[in-house]
């Protein structure tokens, strides 16, 4: 079972506000500043509070990785609708016409982009503050909503609305298995994914 948080709920309030509400929406604001940087913050403070407390954690589960593939295929064809509308000129342009860069991203995204958000968003958020939830449904809800808000900085509709069905199923995932492997893995290769196709330019911030 999981060790129960020190802190007492109304701190832990506060501190989900302050690190999943108020700080990604204060990133809009916050002019120069790289928002890989502006992230770094909530993760960092998040990892040194999870190496401070140590919880004991469930034993995780392999079990929701056939709901999650499920999902995938159906999402797959999706997202490449999704990007035939929304911007064709950006179809396969990416591996295209930046071949190299593109496998770097490949192989980097996984380990600098989708393990810090999912340590963050599902393995903290679930552990930490669980308790003031309460109903898994209610839980699933509000981390997908937090995750999406997370992308507002991007100052794009599609990044919001992309981040908010993507933060569901990882949520799914998650609360199914309590495996921050399965839900990485399964992160890792949405992300591949979009940025293959081109759905990857709305979660980008550098220069065209």
């Amino acid at each position: 079972m999981n060790r129960s948080p020190t802190a007492s709920p109304r701190w832990l309030w506060a501190e989900a506000v302050f690190l999943f509400v108020l700080w990604p929406g204060a990133a809009i604001f916050i002019e120069g500043v790289s928002k890989f940087l502006l992230f770094a913050i909530p993760f960092l403070y998040a990892g040194a509070v999870y190496w401070i407390v140590r919880p004991a954690l469930p034993l995780p589960s392999w079990s929701g990785w056939k709901g999650a593939l499920v999902r995938m295929a159906a999402a797959v064809p999706v997202m490449a609708a999704v990007t035939l509308w929304l911007a064709p000129e950006w179809w396969l342009a990416f591996p295209r016409e930046r071949p190299l860069i593109w496998g770097i991203v490949m192989a980097l995204y996984p380990f600098l982009s989708a393990w810090p958000q999912e340590f963050l968003y599902r393995r903290f958020f679930f552990w930490r503050y669980g308790p003031l939830f309460g109903k898994a449904t209610l839980m699933i809800a509000a981390n997908a909503l937090l995750f999406a808000w997370l992308h507002v900085m991007y100052e794009n509709w599609p990044a919001f609305v992309l981040s908010a069905i993507a933060g569901v199923f990882f949520a799914l995932t998650y609360s199914r298995s309590r495996n921050l492997t399965l839900v990485w893995i399964e992160h890792a290769l949405y992300g591949q994914i979009a940025f293959t196709m081109g759905l990857g330019r709305f979660f980008y911030e550098g220069p065209s």
